[in-house]
């Protein structure tokens, strides 16, 4: 999985290292130079909310410090700890209100099993299920299955590492989505994270709604993955015209740094529904428009374990030959997932598998023992 530490060069630059195993991204920006601060006290790294002069970590710190649960009032650091474990776990072991541990969110799911809480991919602004793939096999990762967080893995939805910072959810495909209710019956809505955060465990984990604190917990979690000026990637000297903009308070400045750090992020993720193939022959699928792809089971084995087998598993029943005994089944439960007696298989748009994967993983599975 990605980590991120800070160095200092010999020539006062601040270095910025993404480091998974075989492969190192590193991003410079400036050390110790003025610029706008944030609630962190960051002058150097300022995020992106405070860049983009919205603010809005700020004003939902300012709520949750008035809020109270069972009477209580909560820190910060307490609330966004109960949001890891609902993201992780689906449930707090002590609540601070209510039995110990908490209800679950959902009877099967937990938002690891659909999310990663890091970056996934080289550059924010471009969705790219393969360099992904090559980022997690340069990794090389022992369990590919481990779904807690700590593994970079073929999720079949957008990480949740910047998600605050995103300005539209349940876009494409999943627009559908926009039409559900809130549990005060109100419509959710497209551009509040929160919402989208509700609607994903009512409806996409078919779970239940979150109570008030759980809700707070989460997002507060979901703030603490926030980006900042230096995971956007930009030249030394872009990093520090956009400094020395807000140092100034330059207004032209200003909207122009703001501009260039939209265009540098993911604003919104996209979600394309996959086309299927017409035929399925050996290893090879036949798509409509001519294409021709034929997978390999070696190259499989590691899309399965990164992008199936969290839920599917390496050896029990769901998993195997009995995956691919239809491939007509096999291609519309990966484009379309299903939804059956509760059970609920979230699909892959194209932006969180290609055509070559797919392949890949029916070859793969085709090639185990019946």
């Amino acid at each position: 999985m990605p980590t991120a530490t800070r160095l200092i060069s010999p020539l006062g630059n601040a270095i910025r290292r993404f480091a998974v195993p075989g492969l190192t991204l590193v991003i410079i920006g400036m050390a110790a130079a003025p610029g706008p601060g944030d609630t962190e006290g960051n002058v150097s790294n300022p995020t992106v909310d405070v860049l983009l002069g919205r603010h809005e970590k700020a004003r939902f710190k300012a709520e949750l410090a008035n809020r109270s649960v069972g009477g209580r009032h909560y820190d910060w650091n307490q609330y966004a700890a109960w949001g890891k474990e609902l993201v992780l776990h689906g449930q707090v072991r002590q609540p601070p209100i209510g039995p110990a541990p908490s209800r679950p969110l959902a009877d099967r799911y937990r938002c690891v099993h659909c999310h990663n809480l890091t970056r996934e991919d080289l550059r924010l602004n471009v969705q790219d299920p393969e360099a992904r793939e090559k980022l997690i096999r340069k990794a090389m990762i022992d369990d590919l299955t481990r779904r807690d967080g700590s593994v970079l893995h073929l999720a079949p939805g957008t990480t949740l590492w910047g998600a605050v910072n995103r300005e539209s959810f349940y876009n494409g495909h999943y627009a559908k989505y926009r039409n559900q209710t809130l549990a005060s019956g109100r419509p959710m809505d497209p551009t509040k994270v929160v919402d989208a955060i509700t609607v994903c465990c009512r409806f996409c984990s078919g779970g239940r709604y979150p109570e008030q604190w759980e809700l707070d917990s989460m997002l507060a979690f979901h703030w603490e993955l926030e980006l900042r000026l230096s995971d956007l990637d930009l030249p030394a000297e872009e990093v520090q015209q956009i400094l020395r903009a807000f140092q100034t308070n330059d207004a032209v400045g200003i909207a122009a740094a703001q501009r260039k750090i939209k265009q540098s992020m993911l604003r919104a993720a996209a979600a394309t529904k996959g086309e299927v193939p017409d035929r399925s022959e050996g290893d090879t699928d036949f798509y409509p428009d001519g294409t021709r792809i034929t997978g390999s089971a070696k190259l499989g084995k590691v899309v399965y374990e990164s992008a199936c087998a969290g839920c599917h598993g390496s050896v029990n029943s769901l998993a195997g030959r009995a995956l691919i005994m239809d491939d007509k089944r096999f291609h519309f439960y990966t484009r379309s997932g299903t939804e059956r007696d509760g059970l609920y298989m979230p699909l892959f748009t194209t932006q969180r598998l290609s055509r070559p994967q797919v392949a890949d993983v029916r070859a793969y599975l085709r090639s185990l023992p019946r």
